[in-house]
């Protein structure tokens, strides 16, 4: 099973069954030109927001509608973070620049 999508769909399941869960899943990705970018799923809240950040920036995203996979976008700047199973991509929505991304752990 693959984080962090597995994981916030088996733990979405968990909360509704009423059963306790870890609050935040944490999976770093390592990206493009080595930068690492590190996602802190909020597996607890009613927003469904996931908190993305690299050594310079962090921004808090919420969930977006996704064909497939998860999908959060910011309010704040023209940013998104989606990922589906070990991969992730964060876009900027005004320039279309991507980054490409692989999971390197989860806790």
């Amino acid at each position: 099973m693959h984080c962090p999508t597995a994981c916030a769909v088996a733990a979405l399941g968990l909360l509704q069954a009423g059963l306790a869960v870890a609050q935040t899943a944490v999976v770093d990705y390592r990206c493009d030109k080595g930068q690492v970018i590190r996602v802190a799923y909020d597996l607890a809240s009613k927003q469904n927001k996931a908190v993305v950040s690299t050594e310079k920036w962090r921004w808090t995203m919420f969930q977006v509608t996704s064909g497939s996979g998860i999908r959060y976008a910011s309010r704040e700047k023209p940013l998104e973070w989606a990922s589906k199973g070990s991969d992730g991509i964060l876009i900027n929505t005004r320039t279309h620049q991507m980054v490409y991304c692989k999971e390197v752990a989860s806790r």
